[in-house]
């Protein structure tokens, strides 16, 4: 998800709602790293680091619910 996507669901969020809408990287713990990157446009490596980051923000996002 990019901030657009995020901007989007937002303005759709019902005002009394107390859900958190983030961006998924925002788990992940990499600074500056918020948005997944489109690895469409690069080649073999540039899948292999979406895979990796979405993998550490799954990771911390669950340690994050279980607690």
């Amino acid at each position: 998800m990019d901030r657009k996507n995020l901007r989007d669901l937002q303005a759709m969020q019902p005002a009394r709602c107390r859900a958190e809408l983030n961006l998924f990287l925002e788990y992940a713990g990499e600074p500056g790293s918020s948005e997944v990157p489109d690895p469409y446009t690069g080649d073999a490596r540039d899948f292999e680091h979406v895979l990796d980051v979405v993998t550490a923000a799954s990771r911390r996002l669950i340690e994050k619910l279980r607690r």
